[in-house]
């Protein structure tokens, strides 16, 4: 009964009294040191939706602030002066810290270039990642399936194989009705990972078996005909294709661009404070 109305008052409090300015300089809640004042919590807990939303808003606001408020009091009586001033220390420092490392970031951040062309980065794949290897073997391929009693099948596999243009236009005029599953576009690279969880023919006991290039694999299981084409190797030791690091590269070139920058800062801020005479070194 005593918590019900103790509710009550709180929304009352918080609905009726914050509407006047004089109100909102009331006393929500007091520790020894602090006060949370109404209009304080008004900010805290935003605008409710609903009565019973604001009354748990409000709760949690003043235990919230309740509970930081007391450990902070009991932390300041806890330690003595000394550890009290080397807290001040730290706090002041990481003040510091956070403003310069703040307005580094945005000084840099409104110099740097972001955009890399293509050949920025061929030229940045060929100078800069030479050592560079995959630890995988890596797939390009192209896939398709669908019932074996399609009277169309031994054009679809004629043309899943052969694959010039014409070929890709019809053979994706067909995918809707005609095929179960596809995966046509074969210029993406894949790790093998990826190909074992698409492929429903493919796991990790037979992968072995889809290691060459340009070959078609024809396996029936489920009650479809699976076409698998691979197109295309990486293999481990060797150096991963462009596509597939590209978004890699795009990020080491403006990292390296913004290392640049970063230094040029750190330079031109002790250089330009001596020509204004900002800075007096004796």
């Amino acid at each position: 009964m005593k918590q019900g109305v103790l509710l009550l008052f709180l929304f009352l409090f918080i609905h009726c009294n914050l509407l006047s300015d004089e109100s909102n300089k009331k006393v929500v809640a007091q520790t020894e040191k602090s006060k949370l004042l109404a209009e304080d919590l008004s900010n805290i807990i935003g605008q409710p939706i609903s009565e019973l939303d604001s009354i748990k808003k409000s709760q949690e606001a003043i235990n919230q602030w309740a509970r930081e408020e007391i450990l902070f009091e009991q932390a300041q009586n806890y330690f003595n002066d000394g550890q009290l001033a080397e807290l001040d220390n730290i706090i002041s420092q990481y003040k510091r810290d956070l403003y310069i490392a703040r307005y580094k970031s945005m000084i840099i951040q409104s110099k740097l270039n972001t955009e890399v062309t293509q050949q920025e980065k061929q030229i940045y794949y060929d100078q800069d990642l030479e050592s560079l290897t995959l630890n995988q073997v890596l797939f390009k391929y192209r896939y398709l399936s669908f019932v074996p009693e399609n009277p169309r099948r031994y054009e679809f596999i004629q043309r899943f194989t052969r694959y010039n243009a014409e070929d890709k236009i019809i053979l994706d005029s067909l995918s809707i009705l005609n095929f179960s599953k596809v995966q046509f576009n074969d210029s993406i690279w894949f790790e093998q990972n990826q190909l074992v969880n698409s492929i429903p023919i493919v796991d990790q006991q037979n992968i072995n078996q889809f290691k060459i290039r340009n070959k078609l694999y024809r396996r029936r299981k489920s009650d479809l005909t699976h076409l698998l084409y691979i197109s295309d190797l990486a293999l481990p030791g060797e150096k991963p294709p462009i596509e597939y690091i590209n978004n890699l590269i795009e990020r080491l070139i403006i990292n390296k661009r913004k290392q640049t920058l970063e230094k040029e800062f750190d330079n031109d801020i002790i250089n330009q404070a001596l020509r204004s005479e900002n800075l007096q070194i004796y």
